[in-house]
């Protein structure tokens, strides 16, 4: 059973439902730089950004008592591959990354059976999520990421903050960390050093994000306002996500822990 979390209020919102799901991997997607996931076509400082996000980018998920407004579906899987929603002019691919060290790591849509593992989340009608499955990571760990916008930077200061479900096939919790690549700290904003050994000053890839735990046995809805989302101190340092000038979202699993567990409905909300 899921420990009791405590009620929406402004914080970092996480709110625990009971509901079923799981399902067998497919459709494999690797990284072409796993050191580096958000490396690519360099952007110029000033670039503008590609669409400007709005809560009609695409049509309303009716919420359910106590949930958020889903107004933007980012990818719900639906589809059955790993291409995000391009609703609203986006558009980005999930593929994964990694340290470099002798870990594996895979993420494959799945479809849920219909008759004992479908969820309940914004529609309702589940039928696909994405598995993600890691282990054996001895530096920094893996992950993987999809642009919004293919290698532009995207405005979504529109929104309040990304939504998600999760489910942990795993015996225990597991913790990810769930963050938002954005001008700052994506090389291709032209602000940050890519190069390995930058000093912390300059340095790329310190997004700003979240960490999250994945509990086993149920799914659990995550819910994350911009606001809330923090740097991690290593990289180029920012008083806020620039939600304006964001390009990628990105999910990163720990070093030390073997990983099994499926993500759906991923999303941007409103309050």
């Amino acid at each position: 059973m899921t420990p009791s979390t405590p009620s929406p209020t402004r914080a970092v919102l996480f709110l625990t439902f009971t509901l079923a799901a799981c399902g067998q991997k497919a459709d494999l997607s690797t990284s072409p730089d796993p050191a580096h996931p958000t490396d690519g076509v360099d952007a110029s400082p000033d670039a503008e950004s590609s669409d400007v996000a709005s809560p009609d980018a695409a049509s309303p998920d009716a919420p359910a008592d106590g949930l958020p407004r889903v107004v933007d579906m980012f990818d719900d899987f639906e589809d059955g591959n790993l291409d995000v929603n391009p609703a609203g002019g986006r558009f980005g691919h999930w593929y994964n990354y990694g340290d470099g060290t002798e870990g594996t790591n895979a993420i494959g849509v799945v479809t849920l059976d219909p008759a004992t593992e479908r969820h309940e989340t914004y529609r309702q009608t589940s039928k696909m999520a994405l598995r993600v499955r890691a282990s054996g990571y001895t530096n920094w760990g893996s992950g993987y990421s999809a642009d919004i916008a293919a290698s532009s930077p995207y405005d979504i200061s529109a929104y309040t903050g990304l939504v998600f479900w999760t489910k942990s096939l795993s015996a225990t919790p597991v913790t990810i960390r769930v963050s938002i690549s954005d001008v700052n700290s994506d090389p291709r904003g032209g602000r940050c050093d890519k190069t390995t050994g930058a000093p912390k000053e300059t340095a790329c890839y310190d997004t700003f994000g979240k960490v999250v735990t994945l509990f086993p046995g149920e799914w659990s809805i995550h819910v994350l306002p911009f606001w809330s989302l923090e740097q991690q101190g290593f990289g180029i340092t920012a008083d806020a996500l620039a939600s304006h000038q964001a390009y990628s979202v990105v999910i990163a699993d720990y070093m030390g822990i073997a990983y099994d567990y499926e993500i759906d409905d991923i999303g941007f909300y409103i309050e």
